[in-house]
């Protein structure tokens, strides 16, 4: 479930527990359940993007993975 709506949250939760101990942080997103570059790909990158923006990451870093990149991991 790459671009499932639980992949924000567990930024979001990621974003907070570095902020309460004092430690950078990087967020990631960029990824999708979408077969191919479409609005559903854009949607969930998107809305991904924002919930690292919104919860106040110092960074956001990630590559793309359409449809979880099933050939990347087996």
């Amino acid at each position: 479930m790459w671009g499932a709506p639980e992949v924000g949250l567990f930024n979001l939760a990621c974003v907070e527990m570095s902020r309460f101990y004092g430690i950078p942080t990087i967020g990631s997103g960029s990824t999708t359940d979408a077969k191919g570059v479409d609005f559903q790909a854009a949607a969930e990158d998107t809305l991904l993007w924002l919930s690292v923006a919104a919860a106040g990451a110092d960074g956001l870093v990630a590559t793309s993975f359409i449809d979880g990149s099933p050939g990347l991991f087996g």
